[in-house]
């Protein structure tokens, strides 16, 4: 149990930074939800898709041995199925924010720079 505390602790400790150049709590809830959208969701979708092409290899250089083939097939179903869960959260997340008008950019925040005419 402590090893798992030491790891939390030393995670924590990590975002300290981000954390104290932040303005406001929106700011830190904005930074947290740009590591999810440009890191975390794409990292998980390429996870699902070389499982699935990995199914996909074992299955076509099974050469005939229907325990490879039967690996593969499981390779290829559990792919489709992180996909398919992955895509479907995601557009649960997409309907929930636009429809109660969420702000999730932290860009709309910064002021806008004076121009001359």
């Amino acid at each position: 149990m402590k090893k798992h505390y030491k790891i939390l602790v030393s995670s924590a400790a990590l975002l300290l930074p981000a954390l104290a150049l932040a303005q406001s709590v929106d700011t830190i809830f904005g930074q947290f939800i740009n590591l999810i959208n440009r890191f975390l969701i794409p990292a998980l979708f390429a996870v699902a898709g070389l499982v699935f092409l990995w199914g996909v290899f074992r299955y076509i250089t099974s050469g005939g041995d229907e325990e490879k083939r039967a690996e593969g097939q499981k390779l290829i179903v559990w792919g489709l199925v992180g996909l398919a869960i992955m895509v479907g959260f995601w557009g649960l997340v997409n309907a929930v924010v636009s429809f109660f008008g969420l702000n999730t950019s932290t860009i709309q925040n910064l002021p806008t720079v004076p121009t001359t005419r």
